[in-house]
């Protein structure tokens, strides 16, 4: 083997640049853990400016730095972590407050042509027992013989290790290893690289910086960091690998790092994916990676490894044959390419709020949100519905709830004043405001001035919507019978959304509401049609209020499904029974419903906003979005936003066949060359 090459991974804190500084201290913990893990023992955190950037005028973090060393502090074992330090936006008090959380390196990057500006800091941290970088950020910007006179200053004010920085990203091979070579020359200190990879170099100049004589290199996971991003750090990691340098790392746990946790937040499309990446690493071809995920399925094997066997054997011919015989080799239990495990505990790191505060915690909430949207770029929606709990003492806020487009954040208020200080507060920060019909009416004109755009939306059909497809998913056939205890404004929308999939429903609407709703009512099992044993569903649609009932429960079939779907339809008593004899009971999950609703809600904003209307264009009447033209208008796929003329409207509704609206086609070209033109304004 080779020296020993170090990769200082500073995805937490130079990948921030591409979330907007929104790691939380939560995300900190979880990836410096996985990176150590993985086998990397330097690791950089915070703010992507360092030390004190965040009280300043360069935009908050998601934790401050008390926050991330404490994190780091607490859950690294093995790791060293650090941070950057830029004299001016820190403080040398910064570095006395980074020491006390045990510190193990300090990164003070200054301009090349600045570098006096780093003499305090460097003999600060080194009396305080830190391991110092020198980062000479833009070192491009002075040539060679400059550059070494700011290296010996670097030296000579104690750095322990002197890095080279192509902060640009623009630097060739050829300049990075005579700046490393300088350093190597000049001085007895480590030598270190930072590269960006506006040029698609930084990988390439990381290798070049090895063989020039740096022993430390940086990259992020994903290739993620300000402007084009970083080296990265799989990538690094393979390339080592491969050049046969020591580095201590796990190139499958590395992979996981940066397709499970780093990808689905931050990734933007920047790096290498992981499938990628090994077949590169072990030049497999892509168009075998269908034979190897069919028969890695079928053997239960880790399909990453099977790769790797079967590149050792033939990297050309690869059959089912080989590739199945290779599958039945390798045992899945001793598969050596395992998951990151996270055996810590993050409670400490939730914050704990005041259930009265609903300003308070509307706030906390909306930040939460905003750091998800600063790292996936999801438009943010709170909605408001008024809860139908009449004993419920405190405005309640579910769980944040985000799905492929939205972020969304909700709040079951008791009261109009609570929903309007909700809206008060988080307007502005979020994209959308949806308040439940329900309230809508009640303080629609007290938000008129709002800057968050202000919809109105159905919370009751989001429910009905998932009540219904969870009782389709269960089915396992139909028809079905379902037995429906209530009858309310929830009653008849369940029902008719069961018959119309035909489905056989009864209803208990015939009991009186004092029998109905009365615990073991006295005549409440007569009035139950006796074929009820036959139901496979029992669904009980009184919020709040018991209306299954022990009895009702003895009466059905040991296979029926029981759904709470007030919720608050079965009492403690009755729950307790169920869960004894075995008997499944579900709540509703509300998420695929209002998921549901809120897209409807939104794109029909949207479409009445910008699709649906009527205009001229260079003269031509132009209708579109539904809106029924005159025979000869010019049909389009936006009015605001055209892209597509769709043809020529008959008068009807309908668009002329085509050899009838060949007498409209100079205002057809007109208009597709009006849109053309748009399109590069």
């Amino acid at each position: 083997m080779l020296n020993k090459i170090s990769i200082l991974d500073c995805t937490l804190r130079d990948g921030s640049y591409a979330i907007d500084y929104q790691f939380t201290a939560e995300d900190t913990a979880i990836i410096a853990v996985g990176l150590e893990k993985a086998g990397f023992r330097i690791i950089e955190i915070g703010h992507g400016l360092g030390l004190g950037a965040s009280s300043q005028k360069y935009g908050s973090a998601a934790a401050t730095d008390e926050e991330y060393l404490n994190v780091a502090q607490k859950y690294l074992k093995k790791a060293k972590f650090g941070m950057f330090c830029i004299p001016g936006i820190a403080q040398l008090k910064d570095l006395e407050k980074a020491a006390r959380y045990n510190i193990g390196f300090i990164r003070i990057g200054t301009n090349v042509t600045q570098i006096e500006q780093a003499e305090k800091f460097i003999k600060r941290a080194k009396d305080l027992g830190m391991m110092v970088f020198s980062n000479l950020m833009k070192s491009y910007a002075v040539n060679s013989l400059e550059f070494a006179d700011k290296v010996k200053q670097a030296y000579v004010y104690g750095a322990d290790v002197i890095c080279v920085v192509d902060s640009a990203g623009g630097m060739l091979s050829a300049d990075v290893g005579e700046y490393i070579k300088i350093v190597k020359n000049e001085t007895g200190a480590k030598i270190g690289f930072h590269g960006h990879d506006n040029l698609r170099l930084a990988v390439a100049n990381s290798l070049e910086a090895i063989r020039s004589g740096a022993t430390i290199v940086d990259a992020t996971l994903g290739g993620i960091g300000r402007s084009a991003g970083n080296a990265q750090t799989e990538i690094i990691a393979i390339l080592l690998d491969k050049m046969g340098y020591k580095t201590g790392i796990n190139l499958y746990k590395t992979l996981d790092l940066g397709e499970k946790i780093i990808k689905p937040i931050a990734w933007e499309g920047k790096g290498i994916d992981a499938t990628s990446a090994l077949l590169g690493s072990t030049q497999f071809h892509s168009s075998f990676v269908k034979i190897v995920g069919k028969f890695a399925q079928k053997y239960g094997v880790n399909e990453r490894e099977l790769i790797t066997e079967v590149s050792k054997i033939d990297r050309v011919n690869v059959t089912d044959e080989l590739v199945e015989n290779v599958a039945k080799k390798i045992k899945p239990a001793k598969s050596h390419f395992m998951p990151i495990h996270f055996d810590f505990d993050v409670y400490g790191l939730i914050k704990e709020y005041d259930q009265r505060d609903v300003k308070g915690i509307s706030l906390t909430i909306v930040n939460e949100m905003l750091v998800i949207s600063k790292k996936t770029a999801k438009k943010i929606v709170f909605t408001l519905s008024k809860t139908l709990n009449k004993n419920k003492k405190y405005t309640t806020f579910p769980f944040v709830r985000h799905n492929e487009i939205y972020i969304i954040g909700n709040a079951e208020v008791i009261s109009e004043i609570d929903a309007l200080k909700i809206a008060s507060t988080v307007d502005g920060l979020v994209d959308y405001i949806l308040v439940d019909y329900w309230l809508y009416e009640h303080i629609k004109n007290k938000m008129s001035n709002f800057k968050s755009t202000v919809l109105p939306y159905s919370d009751f059909g989001a429910q009905m919507v998932s009540l219904h497809k969870i009782i389709i998913s269960l089915s396992k056939s139909i028809p079905l019978t379902v037995f429906i205890s209530g009858n309310n404004y929830f009653t008849s929308d369940l029902i008719s959304r069961l018959l119309l999939d035909g489905y056989f429903v009864i209803n208990n609407s015939a009991i009186n509401k004092k029998e109905f709703y009365g615990e073991l009512g006295k005549n409440l099992l007569k009035d139950i049609p006796s074929n009820i044993k036959k139901c496979d569903f029992i669904v009980g649609l009184t919020p709040f209020e018991t209306s299954i009932g022990i009895k009702i429960l003895k009466g059905t079939r040991k296979m029926a499904i029981v759904i709470d779907a007030g919720p608050g339809s079965m009492s403690k008593k009755t729950i307790s029974y169920a869960l004894k004899k075995g008997i499944s009971i579900y709540r509703i999950d509300m998420r695929a419903g209002l998921f549901g609703e809120i897209e409807s809600v939104l794109k029909t904003h949207y479409l009445k906003n910008n699709v649906i209307g009527e205009g001229k264009i260079k003269g031509v009447k132009v209708v579109s979005g539904g809106v029924i033209g005159r025979k000869g208008d010019v049909v389009l796929d936006s009015v605001g936003t055209p892209s597509k003329v769709l043809g020529v409207a008959d008068g009807l509704g309908q668009i002329l066949p085509y050899q009838r609206s060949m007498s409209y086609l100079d205002n057809m070209k007109k208009i597709e060359s009006e849109i053309a033109k748009r399109k590069f304004l």
